[in-house]
Parts: C-alpha cells; sequence; structure tokens
C-alpha cells in the first residue's frame, strides 16, 4: 500500500490543492487565504471565496501494477482504505 505522508489538504481557486502533514497547516494556509480576499473586499466579495476549504485526505488512489513491480502499462488503480473501497464495490453493484 502507499503510505500517505501528507493527511490534510486545503484548496482555494487562486493556489489549487496543496497538501500538508498536519492540521494546523492547512488550517493556516485557508485562514491567510481567507485574509487576503478580506483585503481584497474593498469591491464586496468574490464569489470564489466559497472555494477556500481544507480538510482530511481519507483516501488516495495507487496503481496496483507499480506497488508490485509489475509492468507500468496496464493499470488497476485502488485506494488505500480497503474498507470504503469494499463499501463503495457494494453501493455500485447494489450489493450484489
Amino acid at each position: 500500500m502507499t503510505n500517505l505522508v501528507h493527511g490534510y489538504f486545503a484548496f482555494d481557486p487562486q493556489n489549487g490543492f496543496k497538501t500538508f502533514g498536519d492540521a494546523l497547516s492547512a488550517v493556516l494556509h485557508a485562514a491567510t487565504v481567507l485574509e487576503r480576499y478580506r483585503c481584497e473586499a474593498h469591491d464586496g466579495w468574490d464569489e470564489d471565496v466559497k472555494r477556500v476549504c481544507w480538510g482530511t485526505i481519507k483516501q488516495v488512489a495507487f496503481s496496483t501494477q507499480e506497488a508490485a513491480g509489475l509492468d507500468y502499462r496496464v493499470h488497476s488503480y485502488w485506494l488505500t482504505n480497503p474498507d470504503a473501497a469494499n463499501a463503495l464495490t457494494t453501493l455500485a453493484t447494489g450489493g450484489n
């Protein structure tokens, strides 16, 4: 399985998706972005401010072939959390 180095993220329209090793760093990044929006709000709020967020990365996709050292041209991808992947498969197949 792939090791998840960065367990937190922040997103904003100007900087995109950034990963962080701890929650505080993700929160501080989002707060800094919001402060920038505040400083630029003299003409009113930019609608993009609603897209600023931070959170926990629960899963990441990884290639089973790369993980096993097999041919990289034939890929199958899985999520790092097998319980969640099983739940998604159950939902997709209607429990069959």
